[in-house]
């Protein structure tokens, strides 16, 4: 939760990105590394709270849902 938590203090046009993401946890109690952000991401996806859309460019975007 404290991802989504994070996530939803940013404004509606903030992009979402796995390595700013890593950068913020560095100095936590609990650091996350790449892997672990995408898992988290999986999981918030799983429970209704993030849709993920690829684009034909490679980029994907996320849009995060309280």
């Amino acid at each position: 939760m404290g991802l989504l938590g994070y996530l939803l203090t940013k404004p509606d046009n903030w992009q979402v990105m796995v390595a700013e993401l890593v950068n913020v946890t560095k100095d936590t109690k609990k650091p996350t590394g790449r892997e672990g952000v995408y898992n988290i991401i999986n999981e918030l996806k799983e429970k209704g709270f993030i849709s993920v859309r690829k684009n034909s460019d490679g980029s994907t975007d996320y849009t995060v849902y309280d």
